[in-house]
């Protein structure tokens, strides 16, 4: 199951999924529907956290802010479910 992201149709997605393997079927999702794809959610919390509101001068400083973001939410498994709407 994927979601409408450009990369889902690429050319070569396309020519995996043409290939003699015949055991992948891409199902995609309705749009919107975070409620079926709980992540589109943690990325949008994401944004708000890291980018929002924020100029990085170089894309180091994004990457970190991102890496930290992420050690962040590691250590607070209860925000990444609420965030997403994850039942606990």
């Amino acid at each position: 199951m994927v979601d409408h992201y450009c990369i889902h149709e690429a050319s070569p997605v396309h020519a995996f999924l043409a290939g003699p393997q015949d055991a992948f079927e891409l199902v995609f999702l309705p749009t919107p529907s975070p409620e079926l794809n709980p992540v589109e959610c943690f990325w949008k919390y994401l944004c708000r956290q890291v980018t929002h509101h924020h100029v990085f001068q170089a894309i180091e400083r994004l990457t970190d802010a991102v890496i930290s973001f992420f050690h962040e939410m590691a250590a607070a498994p209860d925000i990444v479910c609420r965030v997403a709407a994850l039942a606990t």
